[in-house]
């Protein structure tokens, strides 16, 4: 059912790829796009009235007969003809395309939408990640709070098993759903070309980092409004897992 929440205008950002090769998804580009249209089912069952855009990182653009399942009223910018896209694509290993395409994919299509200021208009701003849902934990009302206000609404963090020493963080942000004050926009894209940076340099020294440990890492907690519960459910493209949040 659509949530009460107080007025002005909201913008759901959608990172996506929906086209993607058999190597980095067990799921065909018919079922990534059935996936989609049910995560923009679930905003529309939130906030009818939120406005809609997908960030698309496919290197295969999407066809208009795909596009048009999406909605009228759903926008959606491809960049899978960035040549840094298409050369993350050609690694072998699934996670390291996924981490390294999103921060790539997310802080260009940030980037662009603040060169143009095109967040004025919005009281808040999402982050959602493709094919992932909206599920009946999700509170709007939290993320539009007083609380909320000049800081971002993440997953209570969770606590890293990986060696910190490396990664450079002991817990690390959950990244599926979060959302922002539009004040923030140019300090979390500055933290994504940061993030991105570092875990090519990482990756040179053969040491593996991921988007949330990243955000972990050069994300201030004090900035950070943590949720018990951030509503969201979906299955992860290269396992039979399916996570709630």
């Amino acid at each position: 059912m659509p949530q009460s929440v107080p007025p002005g205008r909201i913008l759901f950002t959608i990172t996506s790829a929906l086209n993607a090769s058999q190597a980095h998804s067990r799921f065909s580009n018919a079922e990534r796009l059935e996936q989609t249209c049910e995560t923009l089912r679930s905003v529309r069952e939130a906030l009818p009235d939120a406005d809609i855009l997908i960030f698309d990182g496919s290197v295969e653009q999407p066809g208009e007969a795909a596009v048009g399942r999406l909605g009228g009223k759903v926008a959606l910018a491809w960049y899978g003809h960035l040549p840094e896209l298409r050369q993350i694509a050609t690694y072998p290993n699934f996670n390291i395309v996924k981490n390294l395409s999103e921060l790539t994919l997310y802080a260009r299509g940030l980037g662009e939408l603040i060169q143009r200021n095109a967040l004025a208009p919005y009281r808040r701003v999402f982050k959602l990640s493709g094919r992932y849902r909206l599920n009946s934990r999700f509170d709007a009302a939290l993320h539009l709070s007083d609380a909320a206000a000049g800081r971002f609404v993440f997953a209570r963090r969770t606590a890293s098993t990986w060696d910190a020493a490396k990664v450079g963080t002991r817990h690390a942000w959950q990244t599926r759903l979060f959302s922002y004050d539009p004040s923030l926009a140019y300090f979390l894209g500055s933290i994504y070309l940061v993030a991105l940076r570092r875990m090519n340099e990482l990756l040179a020294q053969g040491i593996y980092t991921d988007i949330e440990h990243s955000l972990g890492r050069f994300l201030n907690p004090e900035l950070v409004l943590e949720a018990d519960a951030i509503g969201v459910s979906g299955d992860i493209g290269t396992y039979a897992l399916s996570i709630e949040e």
